[in-house]
């Protein structure tokens, strides 16, 4: 009677750890499936953030640009697109127009 016992014991514990492994490596599995999504989905927003880094770097070198114009250039792009803060005047801008030619009446 021992020996039949302990042979369902053996077989019982056997199918146990058997059970046990099959547990563990589901377990395994899981784990590691959620790790791999998780790495791949915190890759994806480092390559997010350091396109949204790139594109706001350019943005700055672009406003960099605009602002290394002179006050002549910027001006002249005001006056160009309509945007100057008076209404034009005629006598202003015969002065401007005669200053691009070298003639500088003293009286501005």
């Amino acid at each position: 009677m021992t020996s039949s016992c302990s042979i369902a014991c053996l077989l019982v514990n056997t199918l146990w750890a058997s059970y046990l492994l099959q547990e563990r490596t589901r377990t395994h599995e899981a784990a590691t499936s959620a790790a791999e999504e998780s790495a791949r989905l915190a890759m994806k927003a480092a390559e997010h953030a350091a396109k949204l880094r790139q594109q706001a770097k350019q943005e700055q070198q672009e406003l960099a640009k605009q602002k290394k114009l002179s006050f002549n250039q910027k001006e002249k792009r005001k006056r160009d697109a309509g945007m100057q803060s008076r209404g034009k005047s005629t006598v202003e801008e015969e002065k401007r127009v005669a200053r691009q030619y070298g003639v500088y009446s003293g009286f501005d």
